[in-house]
């Protein structure tokens, strides 16, 4: 477990005085950011449902 991006957080967080947790949340908040530009033009295309 102490190379899982788990452990890597908390020691972080831990380092820096942040939350549980916030460097995970940056981490996804980045890579849904970057696929949302990867897949810009398929995602045009999808019509919500209703």
């Amino acid at each position: 477990m102490d190379n899982a991006p788990e452990a890597v957080n908390l020691r972080l967080c831990k380092f820096s005085c942040l939350s549980n947790g916030y460097w995970l949340r940056a981490q996804v908040a980045y890579d849904t950011e970057v696929a949302e530009d990867a897949l810009a033009k398929t995602l045009q295309k999808i019509k919500p449902w209703q």
